[in-house]
C-alpha cells in the first residue's frame, strides 16, 4: 500500500508496541486499545482506501482479542447496546424538527419497531424506543421551556403544520396521550385568545359600565389582586408556568 491507507497502517502498527520500544506487546489490553483508537479514527475518516484496510485490521484485532480474552464479546455487546441507547436519546431530540432530518411518521415507526430488536449476544428487546421517547419529551419540555408565555408560538412549534407531529407523538407516547397534549394546547390557545379580547382596555371599561348599570360595584381589590404576582409580565409567567405543568403531565400521564 501506498498513500494515507499506508500511513494509517503505521499508525496502528506503532500503536501495538510495548510502550518505548519497537516490539509487539502480547497485553490484551494494549490490543483493546488499539480497537478503539481504530474505531475512533473510522467514525471520521472519509477515504474508502483507508477505511479498507483499518476496517481489515479491525477485524484481526477483534479476532485476537476473541481468542485472548474470555467473554469479551459479552462486554462488546453491552456496549454496543449503550451505545445504541445513547444514539436514540440524541434521535428524538430531532423527531419534532422541520428540516430533513425530521423522520416522517411511517420511518419513525420502522425505527421504533426496528429499535426494540435485540442485536448481536443482546437477549431481549432492546430500550432503544424508551430512550427515543425519552429523547423527545426532553426536546418538548425544551420547548415548552423556552415559550410557554407565548402561546401561539408554542402551538405552532409543538403542532406544526399537517399532522406529523401527531402521529410522531403518538407512535411515542400512545394516542391518549398525544391527543391529551394537543388538546391541551388547543385549550389554552383559546383561553389566551379571549382573555386578550376580555382584558383590553376597552372591553373593560364596557365592563365595568355594564356592571354599573346594573347597580354593581368595582371591587377596589380587583387591580391589586390582579398584578400581585408581579404586574402584567408575573401574571404572564404565573399562567406560562401553570401551562408547562399541564403539558408535561398530559406526556407523563397525569390529568391535565
Amino acid at each position: 500500500m501506498r498513500g494515507d491507507a499506508q500511513r494509517a497502517l503505521q499508525r496502528v502498527r506503532g500503536m501495538l508496541n510495548v510502550n518505548g520500544q519497537d516490539v509487539v506487546s502480547n497485553d490484551p489490553r494494549v490490543v483493546f486499545q488499539t480497537r478503539q483508537a481504530i474505531d475512533g479514527v473510522l467514525a471520521t475518516e472519509a477515504n474508502p482506501k483507508v477505511i479498507s484496510a483499518l476496517t481489515e485490521t479491525r477485524q484481526m484485532l477483534d479476532d485476537a482479542l476473541t481468542r485472548a480474552v474470555p467473554r469479551i464479546k459479552e462486554a462488546d455487546a453491552a456496549y454496543a447496546e449503550l451505545a445504541r441507547q445513547r444514539e436514540a436519546v440524541q434521535r428524538g431530540q430531532s423527531v419534532l424538527d422541520h428540516g430533513r432530518t425530521a423522520p416522517r411518521p411511517s420511518e419513525l415507526a420502522a425505527e421504533v419497531q426496528k429499535g426494540a430488536l435485540p442485536q448481536g449476544m443482546q437477549i431481549g428487546p432492546s430500550a432503544v424506543p424508551l430512550r427515543l421517547s425519552q429523547g423527545a419529551r426532553a426536546e418538548v419540555d425544551r420547548i415548552l421551556g423556552s415559550n410557554a408565555n407565548d402561546i401561539a408560538r408554542l402551538n405552532k412549534l409543538v403542532k406544526s403544520d399537517g399532522d406529523w407531529n401527531r402521529a410522531r407523538l403518538s407512535q411515542l407516547f400512545g394516542q391518549e396521550k398525544a391527543d391529551r397534549l394537543f388538546q391541551v394546547l388547543d385549550n389554552e390557545l383559546q383561553f389566551a385568545k379571549t382573555r386578550d379580547v376580555v382584558t383590553r382596555n376597552s372591553e373593560t371599561a364596557r365592563r365595568q359600565q355594564h356592571i354599573a348599570d346594573l347597580g354593581g360595584t368595582e371591587d377596589p381589590n380587583f387591580a391589586r389582586n390582579a398584578y400581585a404576582a408581579g404586574g402584567t409580565s408575573g401574571a404572564v409567567r404565573a399562567a406560562g408556568v401553570r401551562l408547562v405543568d399541564k403539558l408535561a403531565n398530559s406526556i407523563m400521564g397525569g390529568e391535565a
